[in-house]
């Protein structure tokens, strides 16, 4: 526990508050009682002491995005108190509406099915919809289920990213870019015979990386050329560590294979890359060399490309949050500290005390909370320095950094814990099942890792609400929170099994996959028809899982994401149009399950709502891919299968968590006094390691497990299931069964 320790050291006698880290700001991240943090870190011509344009452009105020200020509105009551009767299936279901569901069921899934009053068995196709839709042409009871709302809420998050980055971002990175390049020049020529040559020939290599990655071919001088191709081979090669030529340290060149949504847009593969490159290239404070690099860079990016650079930080923070690392922000306080308002090129050369003084200050800066490079054991455990555009702080990779090697301290012979498990983070948010499952699992052999736990236990408790609305990504995380409260007396009675408990952890793991897979490139790594009518009358009314603080939270982020748009003038009439409906899918959600747990009648109306739920569902799906060309596509083309890798191991393997094809989730709830098996689809979990050099794609994974097809030997495309796809994690098993 020591380096644990070290940097939450009065975490034991004082409670510690993580607040700030969800605002991704780059503060000390142990806060004692009746301290504060802000959250925000601003520069301000008021630094200075004349409130001059020092530096070519006027020192405006870079604050931390924010989604909104103070808690979203929610919607949910309070206080509500679950008011549903406890149940019980006979031993041959003759006290239940079956319909025809178990005829060709198997013992297995019988059983399971009567035991726990639920069982998931069987695929649900390429996408969440099929079953609801399928449903309503069989009549059977749908069972509308938190991971397909948070699924059609992930495939808008990504569709808006994506079109934010392809639309608006690119341009402005590459206009950041091609800017900084020339500026890189003229500086290498300034100080030529000065000891800030070298610094500036650094940033010449460093800055036609960027440039050569967005697509364009820099004029390199020849001093400056191998380097640059050092860089660039490896990261066209995207497979291993190697110690970069330009900042002297070790860097994890697989990173850069393009994965995600980005991956076969040629747009979105430049953008990728070269924002990982900004986003992962750290300049250390160890060096003075690399430090008057930064310190060139600050000033030739204020100089020349400020407004791009704060355009495409804040958009991009809105999403995923703050920078992990210091950077401009952080370094123009410094700069004003020691050099005042006269920064010129004369004074940079003969000024030594001011330079000095310059170290001190970025010497005082706080180290990154998470760490994503190679480090030795003998080096500190995170690498302090600047980025230009850092990779974000999330609370989720902060739990996961430490709880591995080396905040959880090696065993005596050896064995490190060099990878977290997906449920490390539910267990510090307080799930029990999740501790004992990760424990069982090999966590519990290292005696730090409960130390460690029960310190995360206590600080992400005191996180303030407020926070979780700061940006998109904290608050999708913060939606799925209540899945990890244990339901008590009041609720339905198929919700009150530990079986339960391990399926809620799975729509958690689930929908955090999509998550990470949707930032990929910005969260810190650890290292349609509706169907015709029926002429007889079927009673296939159906239920919905009731979370209604689930569905609060998601409606009340819908509408922040809409508003944050709208302000930012980066969303269309239609998205604004979608993104109301979805608000309306969420609100509706959250009302019937505050009925259902009540024990009010629902209304007709929301019982079409919940047997019309698939083609809605449907439609916004069809909406979240369609790029107005007119092309016509179908689940196939798009399956809800996707991969992401979430954690390092520098020793030669990743972490990677996938969801395969949904699967089908078969419940006994109550509707009106009678019993009924209800239909619906749930989130099918995988997580594993792969080599470092085979970071997996999501056509990798889709190849893999059938949903993306390969080419047959007649040219026509096939879907073939590979023979090596991984075991899902046994917690999963325990309420699946065959059908």
């Amino acid at each position: 526990m020591r380096h644990f320790n070290k940097r939450i050291s009065a975490a034991v006698t004082s409670i510690v508050l993580i607040a700030c880290m969800v605002a991704g700001c780059t503060k000390p991240v142990t806060i004692s009682e009746g301290s504060s943090a802000s959250g925000s870190t601003e520069v301000s011509a008021s630094q200075s002491t004349t409130g001059k344009e020092t530096m070519g452009t006027s020192l405006a105020a870079i604050a931390r995005p924010k989604l909104v200020s103070g808690e979203l509105e929610t919607g949910t009551t309070t206080g509500l108190v679950a008011n549903v009767e406890d149940y019980a299936v006979a031993d041959d279901f003759s006290n239940v509406m079956t319909y025809n569901v178990l005829e060709y069921a198997s013992d297995e899934m019988k059983t399971k099915l009567k035991n726990n009053l639920f069982v998931v068995a069987g695929d649900a196709g390429m996408e969440f919809f099929h079953i609801y839709e399928f449903n309503r042409y069989v009549q059977l009871p749908s069972f509308i289920t938190v991971d397909s709302l948070m699924h059609t809420y992930h495939l808008y998050f990504m569709k808006l990213l994506k079109n934010t980055e392809k639309e608006y971002l690119f341009d402005r990175v590459k206009t950041m870019t091609d800017k900084l390049y020339e500026r890189t020049l003229k500086d290498y020529e300034t100080y030529k015979g000065t000891e800030w040559e070298s610094a500036a020939l650094k940033n010449i290599e460093f800055a036609a990386v960027a440039k050569a990655l967005t697509g364009s071919t820099p004029d390199v001088p020849a001093e400056a050329s191998e380097a640059v191709n050092f860089e660039l081979e490896r990261i066209k090669s995207a497979s291993a560590i190697d110690q970069s030529m330009i900042i002297d340290k070790m860097e994890d060149y697989s990173q850069y294979k393009v994965r995600g949504y980005y991956e076969g847009d040629e747009t979105l593969e430049k953008y990728f890359k070269t924002m990982m490159w900004y986003g992962r290239m750290t300049f250390p404070t160890d060096s003075e060399e690399l430090q008057r690099s930064a310190l060139l860079l600050t000033l030739a990016i204020t100089d020349t490309g400020l407004e791009e650079w704060r355009t495409v930080y804040g958009v991009t923070a809105f999403f995923a949050g703050n920078s992990d690392d210091n950077g401009i922000a952080e370094y123009i306080p410094c700069i004003l500290e020691a050099y005042g308002d006269n920064v010129s090129a004369d004074v940079l050369k003969s000024d030594k005390m001011a330079f000095s003084k310059f170290m001190e200050e970025v010497n005082k800066l706080p180290d990154p909370s998470v760490n994503s490079v190679p480090v030795e054991k003998t080096d500190d455990n995170v690498v302090k320095g600047f980025r230009v555009m850092g990779q974000r702080f999330t609370i989720d990779a902060f739990v996961m950094q430490n709880l591995v090697y080396r905040a959880v301290e090696a065993l005596d012979d050896g064995t490190a814990r060099m990878l977290p498990n997906v449920l490390d983070v539910p267990a510090a948010f307080g799930s029990d099942t999740a501790l004992n499952i990760a424990k069982a699992e090999g966590a519990s052999k290292f005696p730090d890792y409960s130390t460690n736990m029960d310190l995360l236990r206590k600080a992400v408790s005191n996180i303030p609400e407020a926070k979780w609305s700061e940006n998109i990504y904290s608050g999708w995380f913060n939606s799925l929170l209540p899945l990890l409260e244990v339901k008590k007396d009041g609720y339905p009675a198929f919700m009150k099994s530990e079986e339960w408990v391990k399926k809620d952890l799975e729509c958690f793991a689930g929908s955090f996959t999509e998550l990470k897979h949707d930032t990929v490139l910005y969260s810190k790594p650890v290292m349609a028809e509706m169907g015709g009518g029926w002429e007889e009358e079927v009673d296939f009314r159906g239920y919905v899982e009731p979370e209604p603080v689930v569905y609060g939270r998601v409606y009340a982020l819908t509408n922040a994401m809409r508003d944050g748009l709208k302000n930012l003038g980066i969303i269309s009439d239609e998205d604004i149009e979608l993104l109301d409906s979805l608000a309306t899918v969420c609100n509706n959600l959250r009302s019937i399950s505050e009925k259902e747990l009540k024990g009010e009648a629902l209304s007709n109306e929301d019982f079409e709502f919940i047997e019309t739920y698939g083609g809605t569902i449907e439609h916004l799906w069809y909406k979240s891919y369609d790029d107005g060309t007119g092309a016509t596509f179908d689940s196939g083309d798009h399956p809800a299968s996707l991969v992401v890798d979430i954690a390092t191991d520098p020793n030669g393997e990743v972490l990677e968590l996938a969801n395969g094809q949904p699967s089908v989730i078969y419940v006994v709830v109550p509707v009106d006094g009678t019993l009924r098996i209800a239909r619906g689809v749930v989130y099918n979990f995988y997580q594993f390691t792969v080599p470092i050099a085979n970071r997996m794609t999501d056509t990798d994974w889709g190849v893999m497990i059938g949903t993306v097809p390969v080419e047959g030997a007649d040219g026509y495309p096939e879907y073939h299931k590979a023979d090596n796809i991984p075991d899902k994690p046994a917690w999963t098993t325990s309420y699946r069964a065959e059908r």
